[in-house]
């Protein structure tokens, strides 16, 4: 079976600005503050990967219809 042509995966040398540490952690936290962050930020992240993903197999020469199991769906 032919393997899919794999995408190349980008390194992220993002830093986090300063500013946008202080909106997500204006203060003092508790873990319950954390933890809720850290699932906003986790969120974020993975529908930005997602929304990348869905692109990338959107523009494919298939048109998103590479998967499919039933022919004509």
């Amino acid at each position: 079976m032919p393997r899919k042509k794999s995408t190349p995966v980008t390194k992220s040398d993002a830093i986090l600005p300063d500013e946008l540490l202080e909106k997500l952690i204006p203060g003092p936290m508790d873990a319950a503050g954390v933890e809720a962050v850290f699932q906003k930020l986790k969120k974020a992240v993975i529908e930005r990967a997602l929304g990348a993903e869905l692109g990338v197999h959107l523009a494919s020469p298939e048109g998103g219809r590479g998967n499919q199991l039933v022919p004509g769906y």
